[in-house]
């Protein structure tokens, strides 16, 4: 789980247990033992913690959450991941850690530790914990005020919202931005400098800090205690100290873990995991290839939120109606959205230019021949999306994958008169597409196993939670309403 080697004056430790190089209990004793090797190698100037270049970690191995049953389980596990993070942070041989990917919860707290932080163009950083009814519990309550003030660090922490490495560095969560092969070499100069680690100070804060906490707590439901106790762990650990800090994080991860909204989300998790799953993938049929090029027909406000979302992923995106004003509506509608996320930070005027760079429309339903995937998102009729259907069909190659955004037309009713029923999927989307993380999934009687793991394959590189649900009249959601 911990690739340990040497090389020139570089302890390197690369997390290894893709995909997710998710930390357990067995990767930490493996980080601990390898940060202790290499304060014992005479030749070793600078420890360097790595997940590879695309990837650092997503946090801590959530089946540990599944596994605890009462509070003295719970303080025990938040006190093994501190100790462990504490003996990174106390080596006498400084600590830097390279980034990549995705840095969540616990593997941040982890880099949180480290003397130096160095990340790669289009990292991003998160802590989710709230969004599973706990807090931090690996010392991120303490370290992260000490990085980047209070303030910045209860907003990533309260809200679970992601900092891109742009951000990361203004706010000075990072040291350092570069790419992957020179990292190291900059990793070995910066902690060569000996500065003492920024997480040891401790900050000062205004109280119109603790105002703007109290006032998203209000909006917080009674029975989530996690924002509070996230609250609670921060203070403490500024009006007492550190140590009492990780001591409250301890306790307060403990309640925590005792509610029902906690033990509900954590269900819903791994619940909403399991759903994802296609039959595919339960009976070994491989994964086919991301679809790279896509057509959304229909471009109102949903089929504009679809595009959106398709572009944004990464995607080329088709726009087609049967009224070019429609497109025009869309495209600006798009437009508006990624500069208002520009506006906000979370995206970069680069990013923008090279999104909508991927946006085109046609003119001319022949147009969307070369569409891996067409989603039609027209109006809800059966006799138009049925004609619709058929028509895309006429048009577009036979690997090309249809999928229908309809709410409660029948896909067996859509493909009537189909030459290719198995390519034909419903994937229903929620208003507005663009920002909603739930879609459902609706493979048909004849709807291929590669055709519904290719559909699944594109929610998650939407990162959207995907339901599979059969074609029944109203599906799920809908169905939950009559």
């Amino acid at each position: 789980m911990i690739d340990y080697r040497v090389t020139d004056r570089l302890a390197v430790l690369r997390l290894d247990d893709l995909p997710l190089n998710a930390i357990g209990f067995a990767m930490l004793d493996e980080l601990r033992a390898a940060v202790r090797r290499a304060q014992s190698e005479p030749a070793v100037a600078a420890i360097v913690i790595t997940g590879g270049p695309e990837h650092f970690s997503a946090g801590a191995d959530v089946n540990i959450f599944r596994q605890l049953q009462s509070p003295d389980d719970c303080v025990r596990t938040s006190r093994v991941f501190q100790q462990a993070f504490q003996e990174v942070a106390d080596s006498r041989i400084p600590v830097a850690a390279i980034l990549a990917g995705r840095v969540a919860g616990s593997a941040l707290e982890l880099a949180a530790a480290c003397r130096v932080r160095i990340a790669t163009p289009g990292t991003s950083f998160a802590m989710p914990e709230v969004t599973l009814g706990i807090n931090p519990g690996a010392g991120g309550t303490q370290r992260l005020p000490r990085l980047v003030g209070v303030e910045p660090a209860l907003k990533l922490m309260l809200t679970a919202e992601t900092w891109n490495t742009q951000q990361a560095s203004e706010r000075g969560l990072v040291d350092a931005v570069c790419q992957y092969e020179a990292a190291f070499d900059l990793a070995e100069k910066l902690c060569s400098a000996g500065s003492a680690p920024k997480s040891a100070a401790r900050p000062s804060v205004s109280d119109a800090v603790w105002t703007w906490a109290e006032k998203h707590l209000a909006a917080v439901r009674p029975e989530v205690i996690a924002p509070r106790e996230i609250l609670r762990c921060v203070k403490v650990g500024l009006e007492k100290s550190f140590e009492a800090g990780l001591q409250q994080e301890q306790q307060s991860f403990a309640q925590c873990m005792q509610t029902l909204a906690a033990r509900s989300k954590i269900y819903l998790f791994f619940a909403a995991r399991q759903a994802s799953k296609p039959p595919a993938v339960h009976s070994g049929t491989a994964v086919p290839r991301l679809p790279q090029t896509a057509a959304v027909v229909g471009t109102g406000t949903m089929g504009a939120g679809i595009a959106q979302a398709l572009v944004q992923a990464g995607m080329s995106v088709l726009l087609y109606d049967v009224e070019q004003s429609a497109v025009d509506r869309a495209r600006r509608r798009i437009e508006g959205s990624l500069e208002r996320r520009a506006s906000e930070g979370k995206l970069s005027r680069q990013q923008v230019y090279q999104t909508l760079q991927r946006l085109s429309a046609a003119d001319a339903v022949e147009q969307l021949r070369p569409a891996e995937l067409v989603v039609e998102a027209v109006f809800e009729d059966q006799s138009v999306k049925q004609a619709l259907v058929s028509r895309v069909e006429e048009v577009c190659t036979p690997q090309t994958i249809i999928a229908s955004n309809t709410s409660t037309i029948p896909l067996a009713a859509l493909a009537a008169g189909m030459a290719h029923p198995e390519r034909l999927i419903g994937l229903h989307f929620f208003n507005p597409a663009h920002h909603m993380p739930l879609v459902e999934v609706i493979p048909w009687q004849h709807t291929a196993p590669q055709v519904v793991a290719a559909v699944l394959g594109v929610a998650k590189a939407l990162r959207k939670t995907a339901v599979v649900v059969a074609d029944w009249p109203g599906f799920l959601v809908n169905r939950l309403f009559v």
